[in-house]
């Protein structure tokens, strides 16, 4: 927010006790979390729906550091609830007398076809069916008043189906890594056409732009983190950039802005 992001792109689970906790995974993983008394493991995989929300917030991250991540900054923490993080972002917003950044929400499933075909669901085992997750999520947002500010994504198109029956006024994006598949297949998997596209940035030309662009279809590309291809996915007219590195990107979107 110090550097002037457009917005916050987050995914978020279901505690066993029915709050929306902000994890981009399901699991406690162990390259990133540790354990209540600061233990480190080389795996752990706890099951976030099967917590509480008080037992899932024991665990502790940043404690290590990522090895993804050189220059992260380890800062003890825990998974936080998103209405926390949105009275955090709120307040910032406030004091520092800025703009309230777009919250740009994926809801988390597993929901993926394994390599023999068969699918893998996680419903009523990582995670409520679509509809109970979306209710739950609807509910958790009614007092943080941020619809008006919010995009919700998703791989899971049965997330998308029933975030548009329920709440038909949010912006909905499509999240996908089928390379296979144009846009024009993959869209037909809705019944309905969303608001955004967000696909794995090295799948992206130009054809992919020009078919966003003649649909009005916002076209979104994660995650790029590499100058040289945030510079060119600008260059070919992407500009909403989902990345690790916010600095890189806002340079290079002001540095071609100027010139």
């Amino acid at each position: 927010m110090e550097w002037g992001v457009d917005a916050l792109e987050m995914d978020v689970v279901i505690t066993g006790d029915h709050h929306v906790l902000v994890s981009h995974e399901p699991e406690m993983l162990a390259v990133i979390m540790a354990y209540p008394d600061g233990r480190v493991a080389e795996s752990m995989g706890e099951n976030i729906f099967t917590m509480t929300t008080a037992e899932a917030q024991s665990y502790r991250c940043g404690i290590h550091a990522h090895p993804k991540f050189p220059e992260q900054i380890c800062i003890p923490s825990f998974k936080p609830l998103l209405r926390e993080v949105v009275d955090s972002v709120r307040q910032y917003a406030h004091t520092a007398s800025i703009l309230e950044p777009l919250y740009n929400i994926e809801l988390k499933t597993i929901y993926e076809q394994d390599s023999s075909g068969k699918w893998n669901i996680g419903d009523h085992k990582y995670h409520p069916d679509p509809e109970n997750f979306v209710r739950i999520f609807l509910n958790e947002i009614a007092p943080l008043q941020i619809k008006n500010n919010l995009v919700i994504q998703s791989f899971d198109a049965r997330i998308l189906e029933a975030m548009h029956q329920q709440s038909p006024d949010i912006p909905l994006v499509y999240l996908s890594e089928d390379s296979l598949k144009s846009p024009e297949v993959k869209l037909r998997e809705l019944s309905f056409k969303p608001h955004g596209y967000s696909i794995y940035y090295p799948m992206i030309n130009t054809q992919v732009v020009d078919y966003c662009r003649l649909h009005r279809i916002q076209l979104l590309a994660w995650t790029v983190n590499e100058p040289q291809d945030i510079e060119r996915l600008v260059r070919m007219g992407v500009s909403e950039i989902i990345t690790d590195y916010p600095d890189r990107a806002l340079a290079i979107r002001k540095r071609l802005t100027d010139s």
